[in-house]
């Protein structure tokens, strides 16, 4: 960890200033795994409605970020099989698939 020479202060504009930040999923799974043992109903952080305020606040910041992320970047996986030609069961068939999955999967 590096030393620096900045100190947060505490009044309203300084807590409330944004700031944006590059984390890795890792390093956000981290910071939320050490608040969430903070509020722990041990801790006396738990007591504390100002701080699960912000707890709560950072959570949703963060798993906001991972959703959107995953959301953006999960599109469908689309594969197709060219050599393959796909035809619709009869009803008949269809009941003998059904049949023997039953049959196969039977305790």
């Amino acid at each position: 960890m590096t030393q620096s020479n900045y100190v947060i202060g505490d009044t309203p504009e300084d807590l409330n200033r944004k700031h944006n930040v590059t984390l890795t999923e890792g390093q956000m799974s981290t910071i939320l795994y050490i608040m969430e043992g903070y509020i722990n109903p041990s801790d006396d952080y738990s007591y504390d409605p100002d701080f699960r305020e912000d707890v709560d606040n950072v959570f949703k910041e963060l798993e906001t970020v991972v959703d959107n992320f995953y959301n953006a970047n999960n599109d469908p996986l689309i594969v197709k099989f060219p050599d393959v030609s796909y035809r619709e069961l009869t009803p008949f068939e269809e009941e003998l698939e059904i049949q023997k999955y039953i049959r196969d999967n039977e305790d």
